[in-house]
């Protein structure tokens, strides 16, 4: 008796495995990192294709920048925008290690 609850107990739970993982799973998304702590802040889109970049300490002027554009003073380069979420964000990549940051 015991052997066959033992038994039906592996299948249920073999069964219920293969239920849960049987569906089509979308390919995970790799998650981009929030930039803090750069120095500068993406502030908006005053044209159609430029974006405007200004740097926490005021005395530096904003830049405006299309995109695959590098930030000034930087290794970072803008590769994407996204205008889906809210609120919209700058994708930016360092030339050197290619890491992916989110600009808000």
């Amino acid at each position: 008796m015991r052997r066959s609850l033992l038994r039906c107990a592996v299948i249920f739970s073999a069964a219920s495995c293969f239920a849960q993982t049987s569906t089509p799973a979308q390919p995970p998304t790799p998650a981009l990192a929030k930039a803090k702590d750069l120095g500068f802040t993406f502030t908006g889109v005053p044209d159609e294709g430029t974006f405007a970049i200004n740097y926490r300490d005021k005395k530096l002027p904003t830049q405006f920048l299309k995109m695959g554009g590098t930030i000034r003073g930087t290794e970072y380069t803008i590769v994407g925008y996204d205008a889906q979420v809210k609120p919209p964000t700058l994708i930016i990549e360092h030339q050197t290690t290619h890491a992916r940051l989110l600009l808000e």
